[in-house]
């Protein structure tokens, strides 16, 4: 794997003929050539520009060479350090190297056509195999956090399914049981045949519509076209008597639109013939909340029958975190939807 990295050589001494006498000599070189007079003015350069190499002489006036590569092995510490010096400076040289300080040393003075190039070279493609390592390793680090998150997400899923199948199995559970609860009514005298059968297949809609709406699917939906859709329905069911009131201005949501649909159409079902006046629907906010409220008005005498829809609300909650809420008061029961 081939890795374009920088080839960025800064030079220091604090001589202005040796800085001279290098420009001269790296003219033709093919990597990029910075030069310094001291320690300080390296700093600024290495501040500036993504050095791969440092070389500098050992003995100058304020910063010295071991300070200035003592800086930069703290704070650019990929960066490869060589030490241009006489052999009077050698015991601090042997030191610096013992301490693994810098790459190579070159002593003055240095023959620009022999060694001097040579080890130049050497620090660039140094530094290079350190810059691909380092890459790699970012690369190797990205796709073991991309594999962990498809990991993860695959999990998700998996787990989401599993939930939505289970709510199923508990909502078929649960018409099942109340199946048993009528018939026996049923059997006992306590309930019409009429009522039974009327009983049943509202029930039998009712689990076919919560199952026909798995898994849920958020959408972008606007109000006013579920009105719209829910008015087609009742006209039809209620012979054209009511209709769904919304004066909310028309906002786009996101929600499960299907799933709200079919739970409000049945519950529309199961009043349209005791309502005392059109139904009312609405978005509400409440602090970070949104719900989608639906209100109907009914005649006093009648009792809506909850047990089925109740249980199915809250098995909507415990395994798929969708809050649905009946409540009655004051002969008006309100179906309250919470959208994510």
């Amino acid at each position: 794997m081939n890795i374009e990295y920088p080839k960025a050589v800064l030079f220091v001494d604090d001589e202005p003929n040796i800085i001279k006498s290098l420009k001269r000599g790296l003219m033709v070189e093919d990597y990029d050539k910075f030069f310094a007079l001291s320690g300080q003015e390296a700093l600024e350069i290495l501040e500036a520009n993504t050095i791969s190499v440092i070389v500098t002489d050992m003995k100058m006036p304020g910063m010295n060479g071991l300070d200035l590569l003592k800086i930069v092995r703290e704070k650019y510490p990929d960066t490869v350090r060589i030490v241009l010096s006489g052999y009077t400076h050698l015991p601090q040289v042997l030191v610096t190297i013992n301490n693994g300080e810098i790459f190579r040393f070159i002593t003055k003075p240095w023959k620009m056509d022999g060694d001097f190039k040579k080890i130049i070279w050497d620090a660039i493609e140094h530094y290079g195999s350190s810059y691909e390592n380092i890459k790699l390793k970012e690369e190797l680090t990205k796709k073991n956090q991309l594999y962990q998150s498809l990991i993860k997400s695959s999990d998700e899923k998996i787990e989401k399914m599993k939930k939505q199948m289970e709510a199923v199995k508990k909502i078929s559970e649960e018409y099942y049981r109340f199946f048993d609860e009528i018939d026996e009514k049923f059997q006992n005298g306590q309930m019409s045949e009429k009522d039974f059968w009327k009983n049943m297949k509202y029930m039998k809609d009712f689990n076919y519509m919560v199952i026909r709406s798995m898994p849920p699917e958020m959408k972008n939906f606007e109000v006013s076209k579920l009105v719209d859709s829910l008015n087609k329905e009742t006209v039809v069911k209620s012979g054209g008597s009511y209709q769904i009131e919304y004066n909310s201005a028309t906002k786009s949501h996101r929600g499960y639109y299907d799933l709200y649909y079919n739970i409000i159409s049945k519950f529309i079902e199961k009043v349209i013939d005791k309502l005392s006046s059109n139904i009312r629907m609405a978005v509400i906010e409440d602090g970070e909340n949104k719900y989608i409220v639906v209100v109907a008005a009914v005649v006093s005498d009648f009792l809506l029958d909850r047990y089925f829809i109740d249980n199915v609300i809250v098995i909507l909650k415990e395994m798929l975190g969708i809050i649905i809420t009946l409540t009655e008061k004051d002969k008006k029961y309100s179906l309250l939807i919470q959208l994510p």
